[in-house]
């Protein structure tokens, strides 16, 4: 069976990455994305000729579900962050209070406005873990119950990105949705043991710059981490530590983690003797850490500066994580349903 892609709040398009990536046969079938220059970013990594627009001008009918019999329609929908997060002032993602978070609740309309045997057959929600902490606990059970309501049996869990083969620790809270009653339980991918670490990410032949304010800052903390000759990563942060084995979460803008987090992104150091160079992780590296690859890069860096491209990957989805969840949902599917969809899987990724 072919697969249909719905990507709501789609950014630059790492679920279908993640398809691309298991060789599974599938069709862009819609992608909605308000943002004008992530749908670009969209459309060059991916051969496609969408649109911007906003999930509140489109209708149910409009994402097109129909021949449910032919096609597996896999609707994706990784709604705004920022009001879960301290970043977001914590303003939640109640239904009716106007934050970008609460987009949410477009997702039910949308759902509800589709006729009841011609909804997407499988939903993948994705967002930070906050979604489920205690400020927004009770409009995520509302969610669910809602999804129950219209007949989806859902499985929600956390992952980080250093469970499944990057070396990023990123935090995410998923939720798998069946259109069908499920005789067996959803069984979320397995951790495996991190083999690559972010010195085969990290580009040693990038210039080491940093604005003066920050070199002086640096400088005087730098020494007190007794790092080793050579090069060295620790996080971005006003109390850095030493990253061993992976980097911190990547977020949207290299400056403003210094602000707002304790540790995040990362800072490539090299040290010579008593002197450092020190550098922010770049654009390029921060797509890697995020599961695209250079020829991803290449394909942006000539229409995007640095910064909107480190923007593009912290707004983004880790594409192995992502894989390892459609292989999850395609077992499940062969196994449950007798639904079965080809892809090829290369052992960890």
């Amino acid at each position: 069976m072919k697969v249909r892609l719905i990507e709501l709040f789609s950014g630059i398009g790492a679920q279908a990455k993640a398809l691309e990536n298991l060789g599974v046969d599938f069709e862009h079938y819609r992608s909605v994305e308000i943002d004008e220059k992530p749908v670009k970013a969209y459309n060059i990594l991916h051969g496609t000729n969408f649109k911007p627009q906003s999930i509140t001008d489109i209708s149910g009918s409009e994402l097109g579900v129909e021949n449910l019999d032919e096609y597996l329609y896999i609707m994706t929908y990784s709604f705004p962050c920022q009001d879960l997060s301290v970043a977001g002032q914590k303003r939640g993602m109640s239904e009716g209070s106007g934050t970008r978070s609460s987009l949410l609740w477009e997702v039910q309309r949308l759902l509800e406005e589709m006729d009841e045997d011609k909804r997407p057959q499988v939903l993948l929600m994705e967002n930070v873990t906050a979604v489920h902490n205690k400020l927004n606990y009770n409009d995520f059970m509302k969610w669910h119950g809602i999804l129950e309501d219209l007949g989806y049996t859902s499985y929600w869990f956390d992952m980080n990105a250093y469970d499944y083969g990057v070396p990023q620790s990123r935090p995410r809270c998923f939720m798998v949705s069946f259109a069908s009653p499920q005789c067996m339980f959803f069984e979320p991918p397995e951790p495996i043991k991190l083999k690559k670490t972010w010195r085969e990410i990290i580009d040693v032949s990038i210039d080491s710059s940093l604005s003066p304010l920050l070199i002086e800052r640096y400088k005087n903390i730098l020494p007190d981490l007794n790092l080793p000759q050579g090069l060295s990563l620790i996080s971005a942060s006003y109390n850095p530590t030493v990253c061993d084995k992976y980097v911190y979460c990547i977020t949207t803008r290299v400056d403003r983690i210094e602000r707002l987090f304790e540790k995040a992104g990362g800072l490539v150091v090299n040290r010579d003797g008593d002197d450092y160079s020190v550098r922010y992780v770049a654009a390029k590296e921060a797509l890697m850490f995020m599961g695209f690859g250079v020829d991803d890069y290449d394909k942006l860096k000539d229409t995007f500066s640095e910064a909107q491209i480190y923007k593009f990957a912290g707004n983004s989805i880790v594409v192995n994580v992502l894989m390892f969840i459609f292989k999850a949902i395609f077992d499940h599917l062969d196994l449950n349903d007798g639904i079965e969809i080809k892809y090829t899987w290369r052992g960890d990724n």
